[in-house]
């Protein structure tokens, strides 16, 4: 086999594997033959023949000169149906060597089924190369969503097969364009975005990532352009790198690892290609205004800083504490990048294990120190009841609530730290039957403010409660476990139920009204601190109150029918006024809460008005016969219009505002004289 006897025309935007299908189907050989014929026999893997490598790295086992020679190609055009520039691109920046890049492909592109537009298909337009890509799921021409499976059978048609190449499917043998697709509107304004995003990116020309960033190499300057741009979206010309910002766009733990990893310290982190596209994709910024992105060196350098804040020398500063001037016990506390206490913030929060203090770095000062300012307020109320002093002269000595007193008194009393004459005075609320960790797990789920439900629940006083707060236990699982657990899990919990929360609030409430929202919290398995959060238990009372509204409405509205009904059949007229009179409401009131009934009253005063003339004309039209018929047959005459007229009271009015009486007045005269 030299050359193939039909070379089939090359179609826009064809991928390489539908080329060589549609070539083998018009010259009556196998798609396997072909690939045999150009492929050593070393590298006869008949799984690599079926699979989607061919648009990836064709040269990787198949002979491109001997294959653009029977096919009547350059070697380049051959390459130009594929992702190879791609690869070129990433390898000419050190990325993605080969084997690499054939790893990273199957995250981009669809490899297991063959996408396909029925249209195209029909019209003899071949497989697109870009319909692969997985963020793309719409024909550009058509505006259809791309199909995966037979209109007929319904099987998912493999990425390669014999039967392709004719636009049949693989199990049934039907065209896959028998039946056509429905049009398609969703993602309609996003997909020319997309498609123009990967002609941009498969073209060789075009530059893929931004210029390096002094002192920094590739990776890390992407990394940097990436939280830049970030920011860009809700800052305008960010000079100063602000976690607080860029954490909306970006989950903070992933960002946390990135800056870890820009700053050289130990952190695997990077930014991967498909991460980059979904990042951009998300804030809708293209790829062309991503390379020309310039970073400004004072946010580079605002960004370097954090590798100073991290190598702060991190040490217990508790005097009393058994690893005072160590780093041993301390834990850092997560998703507290940047804590915030009395105006002033620190990041890398930790907490020691041994005496129960936060320490961080403060940002202001740019020095480790002491979070909650506990360590001098404890040391100075214990320096005064080895003076004798009360808790009243204390009080007012240090000018401090009673709680912040109660606080050092319970942690100088679970830290051994009172003066021995104090000690029997105090040591009433050291004593506790209770399973302190369970009580503290229950305060947490339930209340924000904890120290009055302690106080309700367990009857603790308050320096009880910080007695039993100051416990390592208790410090274990309010700052690592309850806020990992807290700020991560029941978020997870909650954005999962989210998208049909309010339907199952509304079916919840109205199967059971009287369920409280802790109640309704506790079945859909969410905290109730969280609940409360995110605003359902808000939603729920808003749900009640609708509730609470419609049944009222509900019970006026059968009211108002009631009276409507009673008054139509005393022929009277319905006014406004007289039903809100009725239903004991103002009109002002019923239209600005109750708008539905409001409109239905003025309806039903409008319909009255319409029956009541309705019912005026019948009773016209019936009294004008009796005065005809009895004249005509007592005096043998009929009477003029004139007359009736009078007798009817309605004079000048006949022939505008009681015209169907006039009608009528006519068809019963004519009746007579003509004996009908």
């Amino acid at each position: 086999m030299s050359r193939l006897t039909i070379r089939p025309e090359v179609k826009y935007g064809e991928s390489l594997s539908s080329y060589l299908m549609r070539a083998c189907q018009a010259n009556m050989i196998l798609y396997f033959d072909l690939l045999r014929h150009v492929q050593p026999i070393k590298s006869m893997d008949v799984f690599y023949r079926r699979s989607i490598r061919i648009d990836i790295m064709p040269q990787q086992k198949h002979d491109m000169r001997r294959l653009a020679m029977l096919l009547g190609q350059t070697e380049k055009s051959l390459y130009e149906m594929t992702f190879d520039s791609l690869r070129l691109k990433l390898n000419h920046y050190g990325l993605y060597l080969n084997d690499s890049f054939l790893t990273l492909m199957p995250v981009l592109l669809e490899s297991n089924k063959r996408k396909f537009c029925t249209y195209c298909l029909k019209e003899n337009i071949g497989y697109q190369m870009l319909w692969q890509v997985r963020e793309i799921d719409v024909c550009l021409k058509h505006k259809v969503k791309l199909k995966t499976s037979c209109p007929i059978c319904n099987h998912d048609q493999s990425y390669i097969h014999n039967n392709l190449g004719a636009y049949r499917c693989y199990h049934c043998g039907n065209y896959l364009f028998s039946e056509n697709q429905q049009f398609h509107e969703a993602n309609k304004e996003c997909m020319p975005q997309r498609y123009n995003e990967w002609q941009y990116i498969l073209d060789p020309k075009k530059q893929l990532f931004p210029g390096l960033v002094n002192g920094l190499d590739l990776q890390k300057t992407i990394c940097i352009t990436l939280i830049y741009i970030l920011q860009l979206q809700l800052e305008e010309s960010p000079t100063q790198y602000r976690y607080n910002l860029v954490s909306r766009l970006l989950r903070h733990d992933y960002l946390h690892s990135i800056l870890r990893f820009i700053n050289d310290e130990t952190s695997p982190q990077k930014v991967t290609f498909p991460q980059i596209i979904k990042i951009l994709n998300k804030i809708k910024i293209s790829f062309k205004a991503f390379t020309k992105t310039k970073v400004p060196a004072s946010y580079v350098n605002s960004i370097k800083l954090l590798k100073n804040q991290e190598k702060v020398n991190r040490k217990c500063l508790t005097p009393w504490c058994i690893t005072f001037d160590k780093s041993d016990a301390l834990k850092e506390i997560p998703f507290t990048h940047n804590s915030t206490f009395k105006k002033e913030k620190y990041s890398g929060a930790s907490i020691c294990d041994n005496c129960g203090i936060r320490y961080g770095y403060n940002l202001g000062t740019k020095q480790w120190s002491e979070i909650d300012n506990n360590i001098e307020l404890i040391d100075k109320v214990v320096l005064m009841l080895w003076f004798d002093k009360n808790e009243k002269e204390i009080r007012k000595s240090l000018n401090i609530s009673y709680r912040k007193l109660y606080e050092a008194l319970g942690y100088a009393l679970r830290y051994n730290l009172l003066p021995i004459n104090k000690k029997e005075t105090y040591r009433k609320y050291s004593q506790s039957d209770l399973m302190i960790v369970e009580c503290f797990k229950e305060l947490y789920l339930e209340a924000k403010i904890i120290t009055h439900k302690a106080r309700k629940w367990y009857g603790w006083h308050e320096i009880e409660f910080f007695y039993h707060f100051y416990n390592p236990i208790v410090q274990q699982y309010r700052w690592i476990e309850y806020t990992h657990k807290n700020k991560f899990n029941n978020k997870q919990k909650v954005l999962k139920v989210q998208p049909h929360i309010e339907k199952t609030l509304i079916d919840i409430i109205h199967l059971e009204e009287e369920l409280t929202s802790k109640e309704i919290a506790a079945s859909l398995n969410i905290e109730f601190i969280n609940f409360k959060k995110y605003g359902f238990a808000k939603k729920v009372q808003e749900i009640k109150r609708q509730i609470q509204k419609n049944a009222t409405e509900s019970e006026l509205l059968d009211k108002v029918q009631e009276y409507v009904k009673a008054m139509d059949q005393a022929r009277l007229s319905v006014k406004c006024k007289d039903v809100y009179n009725y239903i004991g409401k103002s009109s002002n009131d019923t239209k600005k809460s109750m708008p539905s009934l409001s409109n239905f009253i003025t309806e039903q005063s409008t319909l009255s008005k319409n029956k009541l003339r309705l019912y005026k004309m019948q009773d016209l039209m019936e009294k004008a016969e009796n005065i005809i018929l009895s004249e005509y047959y007592e005096r043998n005459t009929i009477p003029l219009i004139t007359e009736l007229e009078k007798q009817l009271k309605i004079v000048g009015k006949i022939h505008t505002k009681y015209r169907p009486v006039l009608e009528h007045i006519k068809q019963t005269i004519r009746s007579l004289e003509t004996g009908e």
